[in-house]
């Protein structure tokens, strides 16, 4: 668990991990723990910070990169900055609004590096959305739980990317009113499919995690490149 806990009426808001002055507080495996301890059900905080007595650096568990750091000596320059991210007027709690973290940052903070050479495989049981960015390039957007120890709260948004090859592999296994479907609306301008209420059909996308990282106004996210999609049978969970 953090350091240090800053509640506001009782309800965890932002988290502090404190360093010795020879750790790391931008990068690497200090910033992963942080990560993990603010998104832990125990804490479901959006932001975390990092402090080394030299440095401090401010995370939004939205994005890669802190939101925020500077060198100590500096405080004063970066005071109003700092009071707009972690005053209680600023604060915000994303988990009680709904807010669904990247899968894809997730894994790249908290997993080990084998996600990113050995496809793993992430259920699905129903088709949301896929859009056809250009030829050859398709990308699947889905919603779901990762039932591990202390995340079991979390919903998650994942982003999957794939070719045309896994496109065709994909179609080979829906249901013939599903891919009938899914191939009229990706035929056309806009080239999406879409269905609030989607038909259920259990599958699998087995995927790695890329190294691309996307930003936009409102989140980073890290999609997750599929190696291939498999109908989920009795003996393939």
């Amino acid at each position: 668990m953090p350091d240090y806990t800053f509640e506001i009426d009782g309800v965890n808001k932002w988290i502090l991990d404190a360093k010795r002055p020879t750790e790391a507080i931008r990068s690497g495996k200090n910033v992963a723990q942080a990560y993990s301890y603010a998104v832990h059900q125990e804490i479901r905080s959006e932001i975390y910070c990092l402090c080394n007595g030299k440095e401090i650096a401010v995370f939004n568990v939205k994005h890669p990169k802190p939101i925020l750091a500077f060198h100590i000596k500096d405080l004063k320059e970066n005071w109003d900055d700092l009071e707009k991210i972690l005053s209680p007027e600023f604060v915000q709690k994303p988990f009680l609004k709904g807010f669904k973290l990247d899968f894809g940052l997730f894994l790249a903070k908290t997993a080990t590096d084998e996600i990113y050479y050995n496809p793993f495989p992430f259920p699905f049981e129903a088709i949301h959305f896929i859009g056809k960015l250009k030829d050859d390039e398709y990308s699947i957007n889905g919603r779901f739980k990762f039932n591990y120890r202390g995340y079991e709260h979390l919903e998650f948004a994942a982003t999957f990317d794939f070719k045309e090859k896994e496109y065709q592999e994909l179609l080979a296994i829906l249901p013939k009113n599903i891919r009938k479907n899914l191939e009229l609306n990706l035929s056309h301008h806009p080239f999406k499919y879409f269905n609030q209420n989607p038909e259920v059909f259990h599958f699998n996308i087995y995927a790695t995690l890329g190294t691309q990282i996307y930003t936009n106004d409102n989140e980073s996210y890290m999609p997750l490149i599929v190696s291939h999609f498999a109908k989920k049978t009795a003996g393939n969970n």
